[in-house]
């Protein structure tokens, strides 16, 4: 499925140029599925040409890595606080490969300007109103898309907003003022969005096939990077 497969409104790829290169604040927001994996490369080139932060849906959090700059983590129910300042001042909102569920996470409707791109038609201006829906491969679209691309300058948000993953943390914390930073794990060892989900929308009892974790050592993670990780076994 190539780039050329366009079967709704809009001018395809003229659209996408256009509106991408007239935005003063872009948002790439990623949820990669399987066939679409292979974009990675071109979703982080096209974000870097035009200085643009990227946004992942829960499926797509190991998409796009977190210690890239311009990538603000995940967002919704567990989301980030830059993702959602981010989609709270955006005005043109890209999605590519996304079937997010939660419209309220999203760019109030007339806000943003929408740009989708998705392999599955079903899926085109399902969330949000598209300005210009397109059919496409996502490598191959975008990878069309960048050179025609304008490189934006502008990147002060990144300052604005920020991401302190643990791993920046580790990184910069010698050089701050107060180095004290306190990390709280609370393991239940429990898929708690989707059991969150079930419980407030449906009322369902937890599903143990699927909602349970594998136990994961965080505070000796918390030591392999070089902080002081502490286990609280009882209260």
């Amino acid at each position: 499925m190539g780039i050329e497969r366009i079967d709704y409104p809009g001018d395809g790829i003229n659209g996408i140029v256009g509106a991408l290169n007239r935005h003063a604040q872009a948002i790439d927001f990623i949820q990669v599925r399987h066939e679409e994996e292979a974009a990675l490369d071109e979703v982080i080139a096209v974000a870097d040409r035009l200085g643009v932060g990227v946004v992942k849906a829960l499926l797509g959090k190991a998409a796009v890595p977190d210690d890239l700059p311009f990538v603000t983590g995940s967002i919704g129910l567990l989301g980030t606080r830059p993702s959602w300042e981010m989609m709270s001042g955006c005005d043109t909102l890209l999605m590519i490969g996304s079937g997010f569920p939660y419209s309220e996470f999203l760019p109030e409707e007339g806000q943003a300007r929408g740009v989708q791109i998705d392999i599955d038609g079903r899926m085109l201006s399902l969330r949000y109103p598209m300005e210009v829906p397109m059919i496409g491969d996502a490598a191959a679209t975008l990878r069309a898309l960048l050179p025609r691309l304008e490189h934006k300058a502008e990147r002060s948000w990144r300052e604005r907003i920020g991401n302190n993953a643990l791993i920046t943390a580790a990184k910069y914390w010698r050089r701050w003022q107060d180095p004290r930073l306190v990390v709280l794990v609370l393991n239940n060892r429990d898929l708690n969005q989707v059991t969150w989900e079930q419980r407030a929308m449906s009322g369902d009892p937890r599903f143990e096939g699927s909602q349970t974790l594998p136990d994961f050592p965080y505070a000796r993670y918390a030591e392999l990077l070089g902080f002081q990780g502490i286990t609280v076994d009882q209260p």
